[in-house]
């Protein structure tokens, strides 16, 4: 089990034509692609990006994973470490346990009871034992799946399409045609996914039989996770069932409805009564002959006692629905907003948008939905499927009818899953793969009973349940006001302009003449005295009760009133509490933004929660930091150095105090008391509006939150520590065991620092970032096998600090062995990469960075983050270079000086310059002086976490280099570093 998945990673290990392992990885990363690739219920989907240039010759080496693969035996071998690594990365991740573990409630004879993406066992030491050879059932697999007739291909270029079809014919004409048949149709229609879809075989066929209804009660990884999933599953019996089922969409109805927001939904409903955080629907699952519509359900604590009746109001307004029927309006809606969605979407990602239609060339027969997908509604189709797809839903807990009937057109299964804390030690049974512990068990009759005894109008009698009203913020103008002769075409250079800049604000603008789209992207940011973070007990509460404030607002009765069906016409709020203040970004379509605004900001201002509210988000944030404890050993590793790195950044168990020193009244009048003190506000304002309207659009802002004028070197921002030169040892090291004692992962994480804002050495910094990434990954990944992640590329902290960071984690090898293979990599084999490179080989990667920052912008939310992550930055300078004070080194104030002044818009040229500047021999001199023991320019802070696991079994691999300076007490470190 789990071969496809097995044969997706052996895939990129070399073909005939092109044998070395890391010969594609290679070609991209020396071009400035990537690659990657994953496997789905029923396909596996491979893509990649790279240079335009080299896009011919990368599709050579592409196509032949499809044509003519190695899966030599030796790599057969390694590979099958990578996918057990894999498996030990996700063995504590509640995601993958949940989904494995429905899947094992599966009919053991249908595909989908399979172990998705296999392990060791499955793959290795299982077929051993029973005499079959993996590697020969690799190659049978390609030979048998990887077929011309069944694989689809999507290239995007910007080549002529005659040229890209010409290339497509040479490279793909000798992928095989296997001959044989589609896989599905071996148990399509002929083999049930789930046993709970028919009665028992011995039933009578004169009688009702009861329908079994699975519950399952799971223990999660994470303790503070508790919610229900009310999951429906639908045989679909043919293709012909399939497409009309796509076609008809009437799943996005039952989604739309049941999943709403806004007052009188479910969720409006089962809040009030203290039971529920938040609702979910969609369908969770849609494979040929399944789909599975899922309600997910995210718990209080008191709600984790009621959850029968939260399952009989799902029922019951279902019922309401089949009742009532759907208001035309809502129909109407839902294809106004698909099709606005779909017609100023933005440009997505390439690799992104090359995969989804590679996949939707699967999913969909007609070649008009390769593009569209599932994105377009008709309602004409929906409109004669619905009732009966609604008659499934409420059959899958009544009892089988003997006699033939249409109502039940899926045969469908309701399965309910709980999942919480609570269930620890009452459960009866083990995941087999991944050791989830769980019981299975049948809904009891009293439970069936009141799901389907509770009628709508024992609920519509409150008036708390209801269906929405037609939704006010759905767009109708969208009318550009630039003139369409004045169009621009996009570049890497362009730049707002300030149109109002005085003691209290700055407000930069932009008319968008590249994009043309109806839209407006407003970020402000209000910057707060630094005083208000005073002590780090006050500095972590006053963090606690900005999260606290933001996640209220957001909780409120103001996402019922506004923020939900705002949301639903593309109309999007967020709110957010940084190192500078407060942030707040508006975007959306500009016919109804300023109203959306003005709304949103007067909320802002005015909102005080209630307690009930308060309450409930503290428990949420509690669960947040709870969850810390099991998130991936590299992320503690980042968090230690994040620690040691910045100020402002504070210990989780500091968080975990603060919030419970938290109180509710802390949170009454919160902006009008963190504003008191001052403030200088920063806009940016881009998109489908002219400077005019910009200004108007201020004033809103302005109207809001008045403040007095706040000095620069009053004003808050985290400053960046600099790490030691070590000249008589490696660096500096922070050593810890691994938090979460059942994850068997150790990790280490190395961050080279460059203290400096010097575009010249940024550009040499991320030319080693691009040399040594394929080479520290193939060593690492790929032949040593130390684990699934393996990562290295540019880290960057506040004002634009730039590190080059290498990132391992391991189940096999502890903390101290990780660190020492990184510093081997970087003693031994660094070395000879830097000797081997010539200049041809230089003007490479030097090429393939240009062509990347050179790169147009391609969305305007990209443009928009672009400007204000310059004006961020230079926001940070002027404060620092204001305030730099004995704490800081001359480097450092050198530094912080030299960026004093205007955004750098135009960084993107000025970079690429400085990097045609760059000669072979003084790049690698930069490269030796960061990166060697002893040099007064290495300055290296290496984060690791070694298992429980680890260091009590003598059987992983440790080994320490030794020769570092130990950081036993954090704080200490961080009193006694300077400020870059």
């Amino acid at each position: 089990q789990g071969l496809a998945h097995f044969t997706e990673h052996m895939s990129f290990l070399g073909t005939k034509k092109y044998p070395k392992e890391d010969e594609f990885s290679s070609f991209l990363s020396s071009h400035g692609g990537s690659s990657n690739a994953y496997t789905d219920t029923e396909d596996t989907v491979y893509y990649f990006d790279v240079n335009s240039a080299y896009l011919q010759p990368a599709l050579d080496r592409f196509s032949q994973f499809f044509v003519a693969p190695l899966f030599t035996a030796s790599a057969t071998d390694r590979e099958l470490n990578a996918i057990e690594s894999e498996h030990s990365k996700n063995i504590n991740n509640d995601g993958f346990r949940i989904y494995q573990l429905e899947r094992d409630c599966a009919n053991p004879e249908h595909p989908l009871h399979k172990f998705a993406t296999g392990n060791l066992q499955t793959l290795s030491q299982l077929p051993r034992q029973q005499g079959i050879d993996t590697r020969a059932r690799l190659l049978q697999f390609h030979s048998t799946y990887y077929s011309a007739p069944k694989m689809t291909l999507c290239v995007l270029g910007r080549e002529p399409l005659a040229d890209l079809q010409q290339w497509v014919s040479q490279m793909f004409a000798t992928v095989p045609d296997r001959h044989s048949p589609s896989p599905e149709l071996q148990w399509w229609g002929r083999i049930v996914p789930y046993c709970e879809m028919l009665p028992p075989p011995s039933s009578s066929a004169r009688e009702l039989q009861p329908r079994d209804v699975r519950v399952l009660q799971v223990v999660p990884v994470d303790q503070g996770t508790s919610y229900l999933a009310v999951t429906w599953s639908m045989w679909v019996r043919s293709p012909s069932e399939r497409a009309e089922l796509q076609a008809a969409s009437p799943s996005l109805v039952v989604a739309d409805l049941l999943g709403h927001e806004g007052k009188g939904s479910v969720r409006a409903l089962l809040l009030a009564r203290g039971w529920i955080n938040a609702v979910q629907a969609a369908v969770s699952t849609d494979i040929a002959d399944l789909q599975e519509f899922t309600v997910h359900v995210d718990l209080t604590e008191e709600g984790l006692r009621h959850t029968d009746e939260i399952i009989a109001v799902l029922f019951a307004y279902l019922r309401l629905l089949k009742a009532t029927g759907v208001p035309e309006y809502v129909y109407q809606e839902l294809q106004q907003l698909s099709a606005i969605g779909f017609e100023y979407a933005e440009k997505a990602e390439v690799s992104s948008y090359v995969s989804s239609v590679a996949a939707n060339m699967q999913n969909y027969r007609s070649p008009r939905q390769y593009l569209t997908g599932g994105k377009l509604f008709y309602p004409d189709l929906c409109k004669p499927l619905l009732g009966r797809y609604l008659d499934s839903l409420l059959q899958s807990i009544e009892p089988f009818n003997p006699q033939p009937s249409s109502v039940d057109r899926y045969n469908s299964a309701c399965r309910v899953t709980m999942v919480s804390g609570s269930f620890a030690g009452s459960t009866d049974q083990t995941g087999p793969f991944y050791g989830t512990q769980y019981s299975n068990s049948s809904a009891s009759e009293e439970s069936l009973r009141l799901w389907r005894g509770l009628r709508a109008a024992a609920i519509l009698q409150d008036g708390l349940l209801r269906l929405p009203q037609p939704n006010p913020f759905v767009p109708t103008d969208f009318r550009l006001v630039a003139d369409p002769s004045e169009a621009i075409v996009a570049t890497a250079f362009s730049a707002p302009t300030v149109i109002r800049r005085d003691d209290k604000w700055t407000l930069w603008h932009e008319l968008d003449r590249t994009f043309r789209q109806p839209k407006v992207h407003l970020v402000v940011s209000l910057a707060v005295p630094q005083s208000l973070y005073g002590s780090s007990d006050a500095a972590a509460l006053f963090v606690v009760n900005g999260k606290l404030f933001s996640q209220c607002l957001l909780e409120s009765d103001l996402n019922e009133k506004l923020l939900y069906e705002a949301n639903l016409a593309g109309l999007n709020f967020q709110l957010d509490l940084t190192s500078k203040g407060l942030q707040m970004v508006i975007s959306g379509f500009s016919d109804k933004l300023p109203l959306f605004a003005e709304r949103v900001c007067q909320a802002v201002r005015d909102f005080s929660p209630d307690q009930t509210t308060f309450t409930r988000v503290r428990e949420l944030l509690r669960r947040d930091y709870l969850a810390w404890d099991t998130q991936q050993p590299y992320s503690h590793c980042a968090y230690f150095a994040g620690l040691a790195s910045e100020t402002l950044q504070f210990p989780i168990q500091s968080l975990r105090e603060a919030l419970q020193r938290a109180t509710w009244s802390m949170q009454q009048g919160f902006i009008g008391s963190m504003l008191r003190g001052g403030s200088q506000g920063t806009a940016l304002i881009v998109g489908n509006i002219q400077p005019a309207g910009a200004q108007q659009l201020l004033a809103i802002v302005e109207r809001a939150f008045p403040f007095a004028p706040l000095s620069v070197a009053q004003q808050a921002v985290k400053r960046v520590l600099l790490y030691p030169a070590l000249t008589q040892q490696r660096g500096t090291r922070i050593a810890r065991d691994e938090p979460n004692p059942s994850d068997a992962n150790s990790a280490t994480s190395f961050y080279f620092q460059l203290p400096s804002t010097d575009p010249a050495r940024y550009m040499a910094l991320e030319l080693l970032a691009e040399l040594v990434e394929q080479p520290f990954y193939n060593s690492l990944r790929t032949q040593q096998q130390l684990g699934y992640i393996v990562f290295s590329g540019i880290k960057v902290r506040e004002g634009g600090l730039r590190y080059l960071t290498f990132i391992v984690q391991s189940s096999v090898a502890d903390g101290p062995r990780l660190t020492a293979v990184v510093e081997r990599f970087l003693d031994t084999e660094l070395p000879g990469l830097l000797s081997s490179l010539d200049d041809e080989r230089l003007q490479t990667f030097k090429d393939s960075i240009a062509v990347r920052k050179l790169e147009p912008d391609q969305r305007l939310t990209q443009r928009a983050g672009r400007y204000w992550a310059e004006i961020s930055a230079a926001l940070s300078r002027e404060i620092l270079s204001t305030t730099a004070g004995s704490n800081s080194s001359a480097l450092s104030k050198e530094a912080s000086a030299t960026g004093i002044g205007e955004p750098l818009f135009q960084r993107a040229q000025l970079e690429v310059q400085q990097l045609q500047h760059l000669d072979l021999a003084g790049f690698k001199r930069f490269a030796r002086e960061l990166l060697s023991p002893g040099s007064p320019e290495r300055r290296l802070l290496v984060s690791q976490v070694t298992s429980t696991s680890a260091k009590d079994s003598e059987s992983t691999q440790s080994q320490d280099v030794g020769g570092f300076a130990e950081v036993l007490d954090l704080q200490a470190f961080v009193r006694n570093q300077p400020f870059v």
